[in-house]
């Protein structure tokens, strides 16, 4: 260690921590107000799911809507609306200020990025592989 160690490290040594239920509180309030039933299921067979970046790392969340309200594994639900959200975690309450900037969402102190729920295709080959082109074929039908 030496006199310019914290000219050098002063903003990693004093960012905030990710919290690590943000990405569940901003997964509440995008969900409050949508269908419980997450679009045509009506007999749910699994939690739904919503990924986010925070500070570089992919997070996924799952969480379940439920005739009471919304439930989730790692924190007591006690308040959802579309701006503020309230987890339980062991005893302690944590509140959410929620706001949202297209994908950019703030719950809190703590910036996500939303992901998409289906990510873009890609092709996925072999390496080395050899992949022939596909020529497209287009056949008139005719009516009689």
């Amino acid at each position: 260690m030496d006199t310019g160690f914290y000219d050098r490290h002063l903003p990693a040594l004093t960012a905030p921590a990710p919290d690590p239920h943000a990405p569940l509180a901003a997964a509440l309030a995008d969900a409050y107000g949508r269908s419980r039933f997450g679009g045509w299921r009506n007999l749910p067979s699994q939690p739904q799911t919503k990924r986010y970046t925070m500070a570089g790392e992919e997070h996924e969340v799952r969480y379940r809507h439920t005739r009471e309200g919304f439930e989730a594994d790692t924190a007591r639900v006690t308040h959802v609306d579309a701006g503020l959200v309230i987890l339980e975690v062991d005893g302690v309450r944590h509140r959410y200020e929620i706001t949202r900037y297209g994908d950019q969402i703030h719950a809190g102190p703590t910036l996500l990025t939303a992901l998409p729920r289906f990510p873009a295709p890609t092709a996925q080959h072999a390496p080395g592989s050899s992949w022939p082109p596909c020529r497209a074929r287009s056949s008139a039908w005719r009516r009689a």
